[in-house]
């Protein structure tokens, strides 16, 4: 490695800022802007007049020429800026790729052996995990024993202190032995006391269960007994029940018949004759037991009343039919008698409109004679109107074209005239 070379800085070339005409730029500017802040400061330009005008453009024009010109030279020096930079990048990316060429055998050889080594001591490293693991999940094994045998009866804590006894404590434990033998220690301590609680326990549990047993037994004779007890008072409470409900029955079927009594007053006579035959169809049998006696007197009691109320209202409608009879024929014959009066009344009526008719007629007729003459004495009097006048237009002594023409347009007037009175 010792004939590699770096090449130093200064070698690489580097084309030099045109600075010159920078500040040549900047300086333009700079006047201009000097002047201008002095010319304009507190200045208003007066555009209202032309001189005033012509100097605000002029001033103007000034401004916009050194800012369009600051601009074309920024682009220009940009662009001499823009090639230089172009070449260096240039120079730099051969180079680069140069060195990386160079670079990138050597990187792969090392990063393969790195590789290498990590792999090995990652594999390493997951064996004695691996290792350490299983050791101590044989010692927490150990230790989860007697948890293992909470709650197990005699014969599983047996099964279990079996199983940790059988374990072979040797140099596979490793620099783990020692605890490992401790954990067996204290493990099978913890179920041997665990063993002595459950086979006491076991035996309460047994003497329980006995005592359990021997009160179940009992509980069930008193259990017996007593749903005999209640049997019984069920079955004389059914009986009490269905005899209140066929007592009930009866009375619901006697309360029936006086069913038909209720609103009988209100009752039309076709409805009273109704109930009637209704409680006379009522039948008092055996069916009524020990009420029997009661359910006749019901039926006699509401057929008694409602063959009263039937007899009151068929005496109450033969004198309503009477009186309905009676007030039928005053009033076929109050009908007759105004039937008459009216036929009487537009007789006179019609006679009486029949003589306003004829005198109307009449009076019609007067009334078109006399319009007939008056008209008769209109014509004439206007004929003669006419012949005057006919008699003024043929005189050829008339001269004036005016007045022929005016008594023409008189003539033709009296002519509608007449017209009009013999339209009339």
């Amino acid at each position: 490695m010792d004939d590699v070379k770096i090449i130093p800085a200064e070698n690489v070339e580097v084309l030099p800022a045109s600075q010159g005409a920078q500040i040549q730029i900047y300086s333009t500017a700079k006047a201009v802007l000097d002047e201008m802040a002095l010319k304009l400061k507190d200045y208003v330009f007066d555009v209202e007049t032309t001189s005033g005008m012509d100097e605000a453009r002029k001033t103007r024009k000034v401004l916009v020429s050194a800012r369009t010109g600051l601009d074309e030279e920024r682009k220009k020096l940009n662009a001499d800026d823009n090639e230089r930079i172009r070449h260096r990048n240039e120079v730099a990316k051969e180079y680069t790729a140069k060195l990386v060429a160079m670079e990138e055998p050597i990187d792969a050889l090392i990063k393969a052996k790195e590789r290498q080594l990590a792999e090995a001591k990652a594999e390493r490293k997951r064996i004695e995990d691996e290792r350490i693991a299983g050791i101590q999940k044989r010692i927490s094994d150990i230790q989860g024993a007697p948890a293992r045998a909470a709650f197990k009866t005699p014969e599983g804590v047996r099964q279990i202190m079996a199983e940790i006894e059988s374990l072979e404590m040797g140099a596979d434990f490793a620099e783990w032995l020692s605890l490992a033998q401790g954990a067996r220690s204290e493990s099978l301590l913890q179920l041997t006391n665990m063993l002595a609680k459950a086979e006491a326990a076991e035996a309460e549990a047994k003497r329980l269960a006995d005592q359990k047993i021997e009160q179940d037994r009992k509980q069930a004779e008193l259990d017996a007994a007593d749903k005999k007890r209640r049997d019984e008072e069920a079955a004389k409470e059914l009986r009490d029940k269905a005899e209140r409900n066929r007592v009930n029955y009866i009375r619901d079927r006697i309360n029936q018949f006086y069913e038909l009594g209720k609103g009988a007053p209100g009752l039309s006579l076709e409805g009273l004759k109704v109930r009637v035959r209704q409680a006379e169809a009522l039948v008092v049998d055996e069916s009524f037991a020990e009420l029997t006696q009661e359910a006749q007197d019901a039926k006699e009691t509401v057929l008694g009343g409602l063959q009263g109320l039937l007899a009151g209202k068929q005496a109450q409608a033969d004198i309503e039919a009477r009186d309905e009879a009676a007030r039928a024929e005053r009033q076929r014959a109050d009908k007759e008698a105004e039937d008459a009066r009216n036929a009487k009344a537009a007789k006179e009526e019609a006679e009486r409109k029949e003589a306003e008719e004829k005198i109307r007629l009449a009076q019609k007729a007067e009334q078109d004679e006399i319009a007939r003459q008056k008209r008769n004495e209109d014509r004439r009097n206007r004929m003669e109107v006419f012949a005057a006048v006919m008699e003024i237009v043929g005189d050829a002594t008339i001269k004036d074209k005016d007045a022929r023409r005016l008594i023409g347009i008189r003539v033709q007037q009296a002519v509608a005239a007449l017209g009009e009175v013999e339209n009339a």
